[in-house]
Formats: C-alpha cells, structure tokens, sequence
C-alpha cells in the first residue's frame, strides 16, 4: 500500500513538471505571437503612411499635369497672336512698299524731284518692328517647343523646325533644307521665305542670303539627310 502511494505521489510529480513545461513552452510561444503580431501591426503603419504619401504625390503630380497643360494652351495662344501680329505687319510693308513705288513714277512722271528718304525710313522703321515681332515670335515658339517637349516627353528641339514648329519629315512639305549659313528649316518655311524676297532666301535665324530658283529648287537647297537618319 506504501508503495502504491509512493508510486502515485511520484507519478503527480512527473505530470506536474510536465505540465508546468507545457505552461513554460504556451507562455513562449504566446510572447513569441505577441512580438510577431506588433512587427506586423509596425509593417502595416509603415505601409499605411506610404500609401498617404503615395497619394499626396500623385495628386501634387496631377495639379503639376494640370498647370502644365494651361501654360501649353497660354503659350498656344501667344504664338497665334505672334503669328497673326507678323502677318499683319507683312502685309503693312508690302503695302507701303508699293505705296512708295507709285509715288516714284508719279514724280518722276511729273518732272518732278521726289524726297523718298521719309518713305524709305519709314519702311526701315517697319521691318525693325516687323524684325522685333518675329523675335518675339520664334522666343515664344522656342517655349511652345519646350512645353511639347516636356508634355511628350518624347521629341527633340532638333526634330522640329524652328520655324513653324512642325516635325521635321522625309516629305514634299517637311523636308529639312539647309540654308547657305547652316540652318536648316522645313521646305514648307522656305517657300514662304522665298516668296518674300524672289531670286534669294533671308534666313529667319541670322538674316545670311541663299540663292534660290524656282525652276532649280533642290540643287541650291539641299536635304538634311542626317536630321532624317537620326
């Protein structure tokens, strides 16, 4: 009988260390719960506030997109209203050219000496305002250029004419052409050059003259063939 107490006795011993190991081990692996749940608790808040900022960003980034595309339309109209001011102001010097003409052959038909030094100075006076428009102008189609560029994000200042600010093309009307002093411009631009001044061609960039025929076009204006290769 002793020794069946005894046997029991030592048998609640065992069980109780082992239950007390179980507590041990249920007490770890609860720390080891409460320690894993906090880091993932500090993961989450980190993700939280990058996603805050993520956000913040992408609406700084669309009021950006926003005040971009304004300036583009601003820079837009500034270049039509150049355009419209240069056109105005070619047509006033052709008229007065003519003007001046008609009053030559009248004075000289009268036997008469004509003064035209007023007139001539007149003229000079409109194409220095006509020359300041037109640098207005091509500042204005630079920053239009600029703001395509950035809008894009894919054309360069060398791909486009300076002049009207089309891209240049292997095509009749927006073939680069090289002037005699080494700028190039599209073939629709030096039409037009052309018809202003017959026989020669007045570059926009530095006023240097290229010959030009209407019967010859290509062989005194040749293609840049390595603006269209690039």
């Amino acid at each position: 009988m002793q020794r069946l107490c005894k046997l029991f006795k030592k048998s609640d011993k065992t069980k109780k260390f082992a239950l007390e190991d179980e507590l041990d081990q249920l007490e770890i692996e609860t720390e080891r719960l409460r320690q894993s749940l906090a880091a993932e608790r500090s993961k989450n808040l980190d993700l939280h506030t990058h996603l805050e900022n993520e956000r913040e960003a992408q609406s700084g980034y669309r009021m950006q997109a926003i005040q971009e595309n304004e300036k583009f339309k601003t820079l837009q109209m500034i270049q039509k209203h150049r355009q419209d001011k240069v056109r105005e102001l070619e047509k006033q010097i052709e008229a007065n050219k003519k003007h001046m003409e008609a009053f030559e052959k009248l004075a000289a038909n009268c036997g008469t000496v004509f003064d035209s030094k007023i007139l001539k100075q007149f003229l000079k006076d409109e194409e220095s305002q006509r020359e300041k428009y037109r640098m207005k102008m091509m500042n204005a189609r630079k920053m239009l250029q600029k703001a395509q560029e950035k809008e894009e994000g894919d054309q360069k200042a060398w791909s486009l004419c300076e002049v009207c600010a089309f891209q240049f093309a292997d095509t009749e009307e927006q073939a680069p052409r090289v002037l005699a002093c080494g700028h190039t411009v599209c073939q629709s631009c030096v039409f037009k050059l052309a018809a202003q001044t017959p026989g020669e061609i007045k570059c926009p960039f530095d006023r240097v003259s290229s010959n030009w025929s209407d019967q010859e076009k290509d062989f005194y204006l040749q293609k840049n063939l390595t603006l269209l290769h690039m």
